[in-house]
């Protein structure tokens, strides 16, 4: 299901943060998901080899607790139905391994390929399909893995003459935001689509490389590129418009993460003039970019580090610091005035077919 919030689209001027705060025990955490819903996903940490998933439900983070044998889960992405997947350790096996989690079911191993490694997990869509990462075992090319809903899975190859392929994003049409490498070892950002394949993108003028991180619904692809200098950029694709460069008037060096079906981009850069890298959130009617000088009054004190993701209704998650620890947060846009009858009626759309799609499994 797809829901295209068309009030938001529009610049917001302040954001409230919401602490997602960390499962008891541990010291601090990550947040990486956010579904249209306002359901986040993370990871809560002890230290580097202490963690567990968690996904906020409004009311603080909760933890998903440990699959059978397994140890270290880590949240990443999550639907509009409220599932999630991510990595554990397999104790017995000492090796990495994706799962779905939902509740009712909880952790779900996802099956292995005959010649592959076990794969990591790395989206999940609104028809339940997880876009996963493998390595063919013969000679460790890296290939693109379809987990479905019913346990089936699909595997794909690199583009023809690459060494193989990099993953970053999916949408719900099931297209892929990608990139590859040639024999030159550089990096060139490609849009797979379940019908017509793969499809490079091109890199704009001045740039090195680039990898295509985000695709919305209307198949808008959000590219990081580098520079023949170093610089990183963010562009977008668009297959009828061609690239556009993101510019922003207080930051420099944007580095993307994701875009929603509004065309809003989050990721990370520099402040002008500095080496201090803050959360940043783009729209083509704002180009003042840094996310932690736009909170309301209620939400001062942070430092915003990083944006991980953002969903239809703008709202962004990813890590900050307050009070000197690292925590994950939900930063919300405060609504315009006749926003709130719209996004009301959307999200009380959204929850009666979570409610449809719990019946009937």
């Amino acid at each position: 299901m797809c829901l295209y919030f068309g009030a938001l689209g529009r610049a917001q001027s302040l954001y409230h943060i919401q602490d997602l705060g960390v499962v008891p025990g541990y010291r601090f955490s990550y947040a990486t998901g956010v579904n249209d819903i306002g359901d986040a996903v993370g990871t809560s940490f002890q230290g580097p080899t202490s963690r567990q998933a968690f996904r906020n439900v409004g009311h603080g983070p909760k933890g998903l607790g440990f699959p059978q044998n397994s140890e270290n889960p880590t949240g990443g992405k999550i639907n509009n139905d409220g599932e999630i997947c991510g990595q554990y350790t397999d104790r017995a096996l000492i090796e990495s391994r994706p799962f779905r989690w939902s509740e009712g079911l909880g952790y779900q191993a996802l099956a292995r390929t005959s010649g592959y490694t076990p794969g990591t997990a790395i989206d999940i869509n609104a028809s339940g399909t997880i876009l996963g990462s493998n390595k063919r075992l013969s000679d460790g090319q890296t290939e693109m893995i379809f987990w479905n809903r019913d346990g089936t899975s699909v595997q794909v190859g690199p583009p023809n003459g690459t060494r193989g392929v990099l993953l970053f994003s999916m949408n719900d049409l099931g297209q892929v935001g990608c990139a590859s490498t040639t024999e030159e070892t550089r990096l060139f950002p490609y849009l797979w689509d379940p019908t017509s394949g793969y499809r490079e993108l091109g890199l704009m003028q001045g740039l090195d490389a680039g990898r295509s991180v985000g695709v919305n619904n209307h198949s808008t692809v959000a590219i990081r590129g580098v520079s023949n200098l170093g610089d990183s950029w963010t562009y977008l694709w668009t297959a009828s418009g061609g690239h556009e460069r993101l510019f922003s008037d207080d930051m420099v060096g944007l580095q993307a993460e994701a875009i929603n079906d509004n065309d809003v981009v989050v990721g990370a850069g520099a402040i002008n003039g500095t080496h201090d890298i803050r959360a940043f959130v783009w729209n083509r009617q704002n180009t003042h970019t840094r996310l932690d000088s736009m909170l309301d009054a209620a939400s001062q004190g942070w430092t915003l580090e990083w944006a991980y993701d953002v969903n239809n209704r703008g709202q962004i998650v990813g890590t900050g610091i307050i009070n000197g620890v690292e925590h994950g947060y939900l930063a919300t846009p405060v609504p315009e005035p006749g926003s709130l009858a719209v996004l009301g009626g959307s999200l009380i759309a959204l929850l009666r077919n979570r409610r449809r799609r719990s019946a009937r499994t």
